[in-house]
C-alpha cells in the first residue's frame, strides 16, 4: 500500500506540475521569431548597403562638416577668382596702351659715301679742267662745261655734308612682354580657379544630397535597428524558454521531479504490537471515562422524562368517564 501510495503521489505530482505541449509551443515560437529576425536583418542589411550606412548620425555630422569646409574653401577660391580677373583686366588694359617694340639704339651717321664720291668727282673735274686749259682758253665752251660740273658737284658735296643718316635698332618691349606673360599667367590661373570652383560646387551639392539622404534614411535605419534588437531579444528569450521546456520534458520522461522518496517502504522485521501493560492501562482509563459519561447521561435523561409521564397518566384518567357515558 505504501509503495502504491508513493507511486501514485509522484505520478500525480508530475502530472500537476508538468506542462504538456510547452516545448512544442516554444519551439514553434522560436522558429517564428528566428524568421522575423532574419527578415529584419536582411532588410537592415539591404538599407545599409543601398545607402552606405554604418553610423547614420555620425555620417551625417561628418557630411555636414565636410560641406561646411568645402563652402569655406569655395569662398576663398571665389575671392581668388575675383582677384585674378581684376589682374587680367588690368594687364590687358596696360598691354593695350604699351608699344610691343622699343628702340634700343639710335645713331646719326653722315653720308660718307656721297661725300667721298663728290670729292673724287671734284678732283677728277679739276684735273680735267686743268688739262683743257692747256688746250683751250678759260672762256671756251668745254672749259665752261667743266666749271659748271665742278660747281654742281660742289653743291652736291655741300648737300651731302649737311645730310645726316639716322640708324635705329628696335627690340621687343620688356614691359610689354612682362605684361603679356602676366596676362597669360592670370588667364591660366583664372581658368584653373574656375575649374576648381566648379568642382567645389559639385562637391557641396553632393554633400548636401548625401546629408538629405542620410536624414531621410536615419529614422528608417534606427527603426529597423530597434526591430532587429527586439527580434533578437525575443528570439533569445524564447530559445531559452524552449531549452528549458525541452529539459523539463526530458526530466518528466525520466520521472524526475523536485519531490523524491527518502526511503522506500519495506516490511518491518520487528513486531510493532504495543506492550500489554500499556494496553491494559489505556483500557482502564478508557473504561472509567466511558462509565462516568454513561452515568451522567442516564441521570440527565431520567430527570427530563419524569414530568412527561405523570401528565400523560392524569390526562388519560380524565378522559375515561366521558367516553364510558357516551357508550
Amino acid at each position: 500500500m505504501l509503495r502504491k501510495l508513493s507511486d501514485e503521489y509522484l505520478s500525480m505530482h508530475l502530472s500537476v506540475h508538468s506542462s504538456p505541449g510547452t516545448y512544442a509551443f516554444f519551439q514553434e515560437q522560436t522558429a517564428h521569431l528566428k524568421n522575423e529576425l532574419e527578415l529584419a536583418e536582411k532588410e537592415l542589411t539591404g538599407l545599409a548597403g543601398k545607402e552606405n550606412l554604418i553610423a547614420p548620425a555620425d555620417q551625417r555630422k561628418e557630411t555636414l562638416e565636410s560641406a561646411s569646409a568645402t563652402e569655406r574653401e569655395l569662398v576663398g577660391v571665389e575671392a581668388q577668382i575675383r582677384e585674378q580677373t581684376t589682374r587680367e583686366l588690368a594687364a590687358a588694359r596696360t598691354l593695350a596702351a604699351t608699344d610691343p617694340r622699343v628702340t634700343t639704339t639710335k645713331r646719326q651717321l653722315p653720308n660718307q659715301g656721297s661725300v667721298q664720291s663728290a670729292h673724287t668727282m671734284i678732283a677728277e673735274l679739276q684735273n680735267k679742267r686743268t688739262q683743257l686749259l692747256t688746250k683751250f682758253n678759260g672762256d671756251d665752251r668745254l672749259v665752261k662745261e667743266v666749271d659748271e660740273q665742278i660747281a654742281n658737284t660742289e653743291k652736291a658735296l655741300r648737300n651731302a655734308i649737311v645730310m645726316v643718316a639716322t640708324e635705329e635698332a628696335t627690340d621687343i618691349n620688356p614691359t610689354w612682354q612682362k605684361l603679356q606673360v602676366e596676362r597669360t599667367d592670370a588667364a591660366l590661373e583664372l581658368a584653373g580657379l574656375r575649374s576648381r570652383a566648379e568642382r567645389l560646387r559639385s562637391q557641396i551639392e553632393s554633400y548636401r544630397s548625401r546629408a538629405v539622404s542620410l536624414a531621410e534614411a536615419t529614422p528608417r535605419y534606427e527603426t529597423l535597428l530597434r526591430r532587429v534588437g527586439d527580434a533578437r531579444e525575443q528570439y533569445m528569450l524564447y530559445a531559452r524558454k524552449a531549452e528549458e521546456a525541452r529539459l523539463a520534458d526530458a526530466l518528466d520522461k525520466q520521472k524526475i521531479s523536485n519531490v523524491i522518496l527518502a526511503e522506500a517502504p519495506v516490511p518491518a522485521l520487528v513486531s510493532t504490537r504495543p506492550p500489554l501493560v500499556l494496553v491494559l492501562l489505556v483500557g482502564c482509563i478508557a473504561g472509567v471515562f466511558l462509565g462516568i459519561v454513561a452515568a451522567l447521561l442516564t441521570d440527565w435523561l431520567g430527570e427530563g422524562l419524569l414530568p412527561n409521564r405523570r401528565m400523560r397518566a392524569a390526562f388519560a384518567r380524565a378522559r375515561t368517564p366521558a367516553v364510558d357515558g357516551e357508550a
